[in-house]
């Protein structure tokens, strides 16, 4: 084949560059120095510009924040217990160091306070809800959704624990989430009457139940009275008061603490839907065989008045019911002791809490001066604050606890201090009438209704809405 042969008319010619454009000297590559020069100097000026214009707004940032008055912030503290006085000087120290904030105290009757105290929670209306706001340990379950968190620099559950009594945490925490911390520690213990004991030769107290009621079947004195062709028998004086309804002060607490220590979990979260189970009912059996032994009665009246006048010599009391003792100045010697026990030690405890409201429009500052009232300093000057006769909260603090163990009659609230567990039931205060009720229709009825029946009655009036 002949080689292929390519026409002259369509040959591509061949491109030169312009020569000029080759040359480092050309017009065109060349960059004037008085132009690079301009450009240097307008960039530092503008630097200059910058940095004195960002110096003059830091000056007047800083001035005004050194310069500025804290916003005033307003607290409302509802409270139940301590005097004005004493609640007025603690916060007359807390101004010292927050100068912008205004704490008023006030001091709530106890009359119908849980009530008011409820629906003011739960109204979320912060003109008429406290800041700070002191409640019963019951009522926290059925508040949750209206309580505030502490911030975790103040109190956490883990934190809660550590500080205060183990009790606080079961009560105030939910899921990890803290919604209040305790405002004191209280509890049941039992009250004897230790001159009527020791001049029945009596020295220890039993520390189980069945030697318990034993002892106090020894001490029950009963009488035989004629009534017409009847002989009657009558307590004339009773060595434990307990096993009937509303005659016997604390009956539910007493019959919730033998149902915590015969294994129901009272003190979980659903752990009341237990106590109609066989634990629970040997438990209110147990409490009920007290008036079936006929070691204690309602002809005897309150339990707490029969104490008092010397016709009881065991009896069961919280706080304030030993201040009451206290102020009676009693003709006999009396002491507090833990409660007899089944497995263990196992303890109720039932206290007040201190919480804020979601419904503050200042939670931090509220949270800030529970967390200053709290303290180990200032809850010993709480304690200390009156004579030995004003009735006082027991401090929740764990390094306290050694000053209550030093008194002669609140030892006993040491003694169940760590091993206390809280009642988590809700409706709480109706469950446990629902239960005192069915303890004095039982009596009217001799005894007609079961454990069973009566326990099943408190599960009902919890379950309701």
């Amino acid at each position: 084949m002949p080689p292929l042969e390519v026409n002259p008319q369509i040959q591509t010619q061949k491109q030169e560059l312009p020569q000029n454009l080759l040359k480092p000297n050309s017009t065109f590559n060349k960059t004037p120095k008085k132009f690079i020069a301009i450009t240097i100097a307008a960039a530092f000026t503008l630097l200059v510009i910058a940095s004195l214009l960002a110096l003059f707004i830091y000056s007047k940032t800083k001035n005004r924040s050194v310069n500025q008055t804290p916003q005033k912030v307003d607290l409302l503290f509802w409270g139940t217990t301590e005097s004005e006085e004493l609640i007025n000087q603690i916060i007359s120290e807390y101004a010292k160091t927050h100068q912008n904030v205004n704490i008023k105290y006030e001091k709530r009757p106890l009359d119908e306070y849980d009530e008011i105290a409820y629906t003011r929670i739960k109204s979320q209306d912060p003109s008429v809800t406290p800041d700070i706001i002191e409640i019963e340990s019951y009522l926290v379950r059925d508040l949750l959704d209206y309580l505030s968190s502490p911030p975790p620099q103040l109190f956490t559950p883990e934190s809660i624990e550590e500080k205060f009594f183990p009790a606080a945490k079961k009560v105030c925490s939910r899921i990890g989430t803290l919604y209040c911390v305790p405002a004191e520690f209280n509890g049941i213990v039992l009250i004897y009457n230790k001159s009527w004991l020791e001049n029945s030769g009596i020295t220890t107290i039993p520390n189980n139940w069945d030697d318990f009621q034993k002892t106090a079947k020894n001490l029950t004195n009963i009488v035989k009275v004629k009534e017409g062709a009847e002989e009657k028998e009558i307590i004339t004086k009773s060595g434990a008061c307990l096993g009937t309804g509303t005659g016997t002060n604390h009956s539910g607490e007493i019959v919730f603490l033998l149902m915590l220590q015969n294994r129901v979990p009272l003190d979980k979260w659903d752990g009341w839907k237990q106590m109609n189970s066989e634990k629970g009912v040997v438990a209110l059996d147990f409490y009920r065989s007290f008036y079936d032994q006929k070691i204690w009665d309602e002809s005897l009246g309150n339990s707490l008045d029969a104490f008092l006048g010397g016709k009881c010599a065991m009896t069961f009391a919280d706080i304030k019911d030993v201040y009451t003792v206290i102020k009676s100045n009693a003709s006999f010697q009396w002491k507090t002791t833990m409660p007899p026990q089944i497995f263990g030690q196992i303890n109720l405890a039932q206290f007040k809490v201190l919480a804020v409201p979601k419904s503050s429009l200042h939670q931090q500052e509220a949270w800030d001066f529970v967390s200053y009232f709290l303290s180990s300093e200032v809850q010993g000057k709480i304690f200390q604050f009156e004579g030995p006769k004003a009735y006082k909260k027991i401090p929740p603090n764990r390094d306290l606890i050694h000053v209550i163990s030093k008194d002669n009659y609140l030892s006993g609230f040491s003694e169940i201090f760590i091993t206390s567990n809280p009642v988590i039931i809700p409706r709480y205060k109706l469950s446990t009438t629902a239960l005192q009720k069915g303890l004095d229709e039982s009596l009217s009825n001799n005894g007609k209704n079961d454990s069973q029946e009566i326990i099943d009655n408190v599960i009902r009036e919890a379950s309701k809405s």
